[in-house]
């Protein structure tokens, strides 16, 4: 759901927020936290002690001293010491402590299907078949639905500890096959023959869970157990068995549920032929002394169970195009046309003598087409058939269904579908359709559903963990109807969520034109006024324009002519705030204007405005103009990255893009808002916070953000992943230059990283003296824990190339600390006291940080979670940092402290933001990169015949030479 102007889950809001709250204006009112007025239980006394003993031991521990067998690959820091700073608090998690009897052991089998399945449907259908197979119901058991089985306690498949089993396939909605039996009908043997699968299931190892819990119950740092993940793999496949066998529900991705039918099932209608759905995710986790089940509300995008041309009449209207055909591609259909036949392929009937039809689901290749054609209909479409005589027939689709299986459409003029493909067309009337219930739809949504989606989302934390704490458990058998499911594995949870230690943070002092004293409302809000400062670093502008993009017959600026919304004037009031805030900006003159036509954006204009935009871009150039700015006459995602593409790549001139309509305001705090950009885009440096609340970092430091996008769902076929690394080159860290490239598509790890980081050395270099750093310190975005060691031994080898192509031979290199930060994750905090939470949706109060109590992942691993923003709406998502390697020494205190304060030195807005800076920046360096690939990345292009090849792309790395060294992203 990417859209430009994002902004929700990171508390800069859109592109930079306006400009703060208004001075003196008094907190919002209070709501009331989850289980206000209850018992607080205190956090774990025993996991506190433990934690406090293994971070001693870990402390003590001399330097360099291989542990068990860790030093064979790379290794984690451990913890050596949690926080201390800030105020102590007690706050509620959504995890839930977990148990599983002693005496049951897990056994874990692998799965073979020897005819190769490869849709996943299938796959699951088959091994829910596989399920229902005496032999394995004799223990309790589930599966992942793909290659795992897991029981309770070991099958008796004899001395070879493996079983073969003969399955013939059918859907869950369908009769078994029969029996074979003598003179049945050679189709009936044929299509049996078919659907025969061979299913293996062999024995591989069984689990004692209680080892898992002495060595995470141990102080001593080398204590783990050794197949801590695969364990951890088979407690959540036996923890998702209730969620993920029920029919009226699907699961998406291993572990999250969404209820498809009631009572479960809660959606919104997001337009557009898709509707939202809400679920549930469960996961294991382990930490120190026990195991945990997170449990979170989920939301995602759903085909409606409606019928298909009311699906395709809420999409595309009228229309029967390629974009219709593209959102119906792979859609999953059921039908009830045809006959119900018996063993000797005769007809059935009910005891009223009335056939009896089938339903059957197939899966939509493409609309009917001709030619040019698409969508053509059941009048329209030619098929030939095979009458009940065996006679061969020709004629239209109406013809068809009418003569073979009785029925008269009413809708003869619809669309028809292809359920086959090209080579062996299969045609259905779409009014014979159905939608298939819990299908997600993996599209880009449009604005309009974007709002919807989030407005649906966005609840309060309290009705979030009511959500969790009923359905939530019920449905993955935590509590309820399907308890006993659970019981049977000897797993139990508990209903209460745990609660955890926490500190809330003290905002630090910012830096303007002087110093500012604290926010008055900076620890609860997270947020200030720009009124009245003036930057800390006003940039210096002269060369720069204004292009007032137009529509055909209609003014951009003033529409309606108004007297008081005179052009002039509002430019006048722009530059003076601008002045006010300390930005060196000249006026410009008329001959710096440029007003090129600009019509609607659909596949027949967009030759036009890309001649229009390469006209106008010219015509600045060659009067040297370095920076613009863009007033557009409506929000257009296409408009905007045609001029972020044309200024950023192909002339080297700044833009930033502002509606006309918010320009026609005159808000100041708005015109402050482009100020910061201007400013920033200019080199001038927007506020800081006092160096010593960065300490131990210095004039010798470089803070880098490196992250990775990839293609959204309907990006064309290969559509690249986009790589940004930015870095700051001084001590006020309001300056992120960056560097920017394509790379294989869904490649996590950065290709071209050792490049990228000697292009950041060298800017540091030019900004320092030909200085280098002495210290290095790296926020990684976007990287999943199992990728942990994989950055160690990728991203961090590819930073020490790109040092020995900058340092002298003879100097010591870089000492290198690499953090990661982690957002799509599933942990909620929820204040237990009134004083501690912010605001109505009564979330934690921004500052907040939990370092222990969840934390360590069963490895003493250094990790916490941080919320450094003010969360106005919705439930607010803490940051995950997980420290990969510490060479700069730092203590637990100086990492969430330079931190959560870096949080505060986000330069495009008055407020802290929920992600570190570093990786935010990177972050928008990949999403601009993503707009010069417009077309390939960010339209639903999963119709479309043509695929995406980085060798034939408009744009396939860096920026204009002019924009190399600034913030040309922001």
């Amino acid at each position: 759901m990417s859209q430009r102007g994002r902004g929700t889950g990171r508390g800069g809001g859109g592109r930079g927020g306006p400009g703060g709250a208004p001075g003196g204006r008094p907190p919002p009112p209070k709501g009331d936290p989850y289980l206000m007025g209850q018992p607080v239980p205190p956090p774990d006394k025993a996991v506190t002690t433990l934690e406090d003993v293994a971070a001693k031991n870990a402390g003590d521990a001399p330097a360099g001293v291989p542990i068990g067998d860790l030093n064979l690959t790379p290794r984690l820091p451990p913890r050596k010491q949690y926080g201390t700073v800030g105020k102590p608090i007690i706050l509620r998690a959504n995890y839930f402590s977990m148990s599983v009897a002693a005496n049951v052991k897990l056994c874990r089998y692998d799965v073979a299907i020897k005819q190769d399945e490869k849709t996943k449907r299938k796959k699951k259908r088959l091994m829910m078949m596989l399920l229902d197979q005496p032999a394995i119901k004799a223990k309790p058991a589930a599966t992942d639905f793909s290659s795992i089985l897991v029981t309770a306690g070991k099958l008796d498949f004899g001395p070879s500890d493996s079983k073969t089993f003969e399955l013939v396939y059918h859907e869950a909605h369908e009769p078994p096959f029969p029996l074979p039996t003598q003179g049945e009908a050679e189709a009936l043997a044929a299509a049996r023959n078919r659907k025969k699968k061979t299913i293996e299931v062999k024995f591989l190892r069984s689990y004692n869970v209680q080892e898992l819990i002495s060595a995470i119950s141990s102080p001593n740092l080398g204590a783990r157990y050794h197949d801590q993940g695969d364990i951890v793999q088979v407690l959540n496949i036996v923890t998702n068995s209730v969620a993920s066998t029920l029919a009226n529900v699907t699961q998406v991705g291993g572990n999250v549920f969404y209820p498809n039918r009631d009572p479960l099932k809660v959606e919104m209608n997001l337009g557009q032929g898709l509707q939202a759905l809400r679920g549930y995710f469960s996961s294991v986790r382990l930490s120190t002394k026990r195991i945990l089940l997170n449990v979170n509300v989920s939301h995602s995008v759903f085909y409606p169970p409606v019928k298909l041309p009311d699906l395709m009449k809420a999409f595309a209207g009228t229309q029967r195009n390629a974009k219709l055909e593209a959102f119906l591609k792979r859609v999953r259909v059921e039908t009830n046309y045809r006959w119900d036949r018996d063993n000797n392929q005769a007809i059935k009937k009910d005891k009223k003598g009335k056939k009896i039809r089938l339903v059957k689901q197939f899966t939509i290749f493409k609309l009917a087409r001709e030619g040019g054609r698409i969508g053509l209909n059941s009048r329209e479409v030619y098929v030939d058939w095979e009458d009940d005589n065996k006679v061969k027939q020709k004629g239209t689709v109406e013809d068809f269904f009418l003569k073979k299986y009785d029925i008269r459409l009413q809708q003869p003029l619809e669309s028809v579908v292809n359920v086959g493909n090209d080579q062996n067309k299969a045609y259905i009337p779409a009014e014979l359709c159905t939608v298939s219930p819990g299908q997600p739809a993996r599209r880009m949504l449009s604005p309009d559903q974007t709002t919807q989606m989030l407005r649906f989302a966005a609840r309060d934390p309290k009705q979030n963990a009511i959500s969790i704490t009923t359905d939530g458990l019920s449905l993955i058998g935590a509590k309820g109807a399907h308890l006993q499911q659970l019981a049977k594995f000897g797993v139990t949870v508990d209903e209460n969520m745990i609660t955890v230690h926490g500190r809330i943070l003290s905002a630090p002092t910012l830096m303007y034109a002087s110093e500012m004293p604290r926010p008055p409302f900076a620890d609860t809000q997270a947020s200030w006024n720009l009124q009245g400062k003036a930057f800390r670093t006003g940039a210096q502008i002269s060369n720069w324009g204004v292009m007032i993009l137009a529509e055909p017959n209609k003014r951009t600026l003033n529409p309606r002519g108004d007297k008081d919304k005179n052009p002039e004037a509002t430019f006048n009031m722009l530059l003076d705030q601008f002045r006010k805030h300390g930005v060196r900006i000249s006026s410009t003159g008329p001959q710096n204007f440029a007003i090129p036509q600009c019509g609607p954006n659909t596949e027949r204009f967009r030759p036009d405005l890309d001649r229009a935009l390469d006209a106008a871009f010219t015509g600045f150039q060659a009067k040297g103009i370095r920076m613009l700015l863009v007033l557009l006459p409506r929000k257009d995602n296409y408009l905007y990255s045609r001029i972020k593409y044309y200024g950023d790549v192909k002339y080297g001139i700044a833009t930033i893009a502002m509606n006309g309509e918010t320009f026609d305001r005159r808000d100041q705090m708005t015109f402050g808002n482009v100020a910061l950009k201007f400013n920033l885009k200019a080199g001038g440096v927007n506020h800081t916070v006092s160096a010593n609340q960065l300490a131990p970092l210095d004039k010798d430091t470089m803070v880098v953000g490196i992250d990775v996008t990839h293609p959204s769902p309907g990006s064309a076929e290969n559509a690249p992943s986009i790589a940004g690394v930015v870095a700051s080159y001084d001590i006020l860290l309001n300056q992120w230059p960056a560097s920017v490239c394509v790379q294989a598509s869904r490649k996590e790890m950065v290709s071209d990283l050792a490049k990228m980081i000697v292009e950041r050395l060298r800017v540091f270099q030019l900004k320092n003296g030909k200085r280098l750093p002495n210290k290095i310190l790296v926020y990684r975005d976007g990287v999943s824990e199992g990728q942990y060691q994989t950055v160690l031994e990728t991203e961090f080898q590819s930073m020490l190339e790109a040092f020995k192509g900058v340092y002298p031979a003879n100097a010591t290199r870089p000492k290198v600390t690499v953090i990661v930060v982690g957002k799509r994750h599933h942990t909620r905090f929820y204040p237990t006291n009134k004083d501690d939470a912010q605001g109505k949706p009564a979330n934690p109060r921004p500052g907040t940080i939990v370092d222990r109590g969840i934390t360590g992942s069963g490895e003493k691993q250094w990790d916490f979670f941080l919320q450094a923003h003010i969360g106005l709406q919705g439930t607010a998502r803490p940051a995950h940092y997980v420290v990969l390697k510490n060479e700069m020494g730092l203590n637990a205190d100086q990492v969430e402290r330079i931190t959560h304060n870096l949080s505060y030195v986000y330069g495009r807005a008055t407020k802290a933001v929920s992600v570190c800076p570093p990786a935010y920046y990177a972050d928008l360096v990949c999403e601009r990169g993503r707009a010069y690939l417009y077309s390939t990345m960010q339209e639903n292009n999963e119709g479309s015949d043509a695929a995406s090849t980085t060798s034939s792309a408009e744009w396939t790395g860096s920026v204009h030479k002019n924009l190399e060294n600034t913030m040309f992203y922001i």
